[in-house]
């Protein structure tokens, strides 16, 4: 193997390993959501902050009217000189489909069809989700996790006023039925989500939780969108960050095949059992700019 194959090889695994943990969060149907809980006498109840997040976002008969949406996106890894495509494909009640097209580790498919939750790559094989990871990927799957946020989270509080990019918010705590808690920082003048925290859980990689910073916010079809987020973690000891662009989101289309069936290799591993590697640690050592994939752009 050349030299520049080699660190083009050690950078796309780097890659595709950030992508396993992140992956599920590259969408712009975010789950800004939580469950009913008073806060502080001083600040307002956490519920009323949700419910007016979907109000002012379309409100609740907006939203009933979808039962799916495909979405594509570029995914720009910071500093890395180099973007990715993504394609994502969501339905009632819980399911996911998404490829993520890269140059540096080929194509990334990973979904969820309401009783699987699944990862593929050239990299790692066919990975399936067990226990709580299981439980928790399916619920951020989720459609109506908007809307019916009442479902997916047992406990919220809104905490504190902080001030974020200029911008005076109420940091609400979310605790969901399945996973770690959340915050979520709503504009105390618009009531949109600019901010936040969301885990990925994983049976098989470590688990990561990723600052994201959402904005660029677009109506489409009655439904108020984010189409622009950044996501910053830590990893092998250094601050890494993607960028989810959205190019386009469609609602309520006629999808020609099932963009859901499970790929061969994972209804193998749900047959006979994912090899264990939950011990693997995320590669490191791999700095610079990566000579492969398209010219980043925000």
């Amino acid at each position: 193997m050349r030299p520049n194959e080699h660190a083009r090889t050690s950078r796309g695994e780097r890659a595709g390993r950030t992508i396993l943990t992140l992956s599920v969060l590259a969408f712009g149907w975010l789950a800004m959501s939580t469950s009913a809980h008073a806060g502080d006498a001083k600040l307002p109840d956490a519920a009323t902050l949700l419910d007016k997040y979907v109000e002012v976002t379309g409100g609740k008969a907006a939203y009933a009217k979808l039962h799916n949406c495909v979405a594509t996106k570029r995914v720009v890894h910071v500093g890395m000189g180099f973007e990715d495509t993504m394609t994502e494909y969501r339905a009632r009640p819980n399911m996911v489909a998404s490829v993520i097209e890269s140059e540096a580790v080929g194509n990334v498919r990973s979904g969820a069809d309401g009783k699987v939750s699944w990862y593929l790559s050239e990299g790692t094989g066919a990975l399936v989700d067990q226990g709580e990871p299981l439980a928790a990927n399916l619920d951020a799957a989720a459609f109506d996790q908007i809307d019916q946020w009442r479902k997916y989270y047992k406990d919220a509080k809104c905490v504190a006023e902080e001030t974020v990019d200029g911008k005076a918010c109420y940091k609400v705590v979310l605790t969901p039925n399945h996973g770690p808690k959340q915050t979520r920082f709503y504009d105390k003048k618009t009531n949109l989500v600019v901010k936040g925290t969301k885990t990925r859980l994983s049976s098989h990689m470590p688990t990561r939780e990723a600052q994201l910073t959402i904005s660029d916010y677009k109506w489409v079809d009655g439904i108020l969108l984010p189409h622009k987020y950044a996501q910053a973690f830590d990893m092998c000891g250094s601050k890494r960050e993607m960028v989810f662009v959205t190019d386009s989101i469609k609602f309520n289309v006629d999808f020609s095949t099932n963009k859901f069936e499970l790929p061969e290799e994972i209804v193998e591993a749900v047959k006979n059992g994912t090899p264990e590697v939950a011990t693997r640690p995320a590669p490191c050592g791999v700095s610079g700019k990566s000579g492969t994939g398209k010219v980043a752009k925000d």
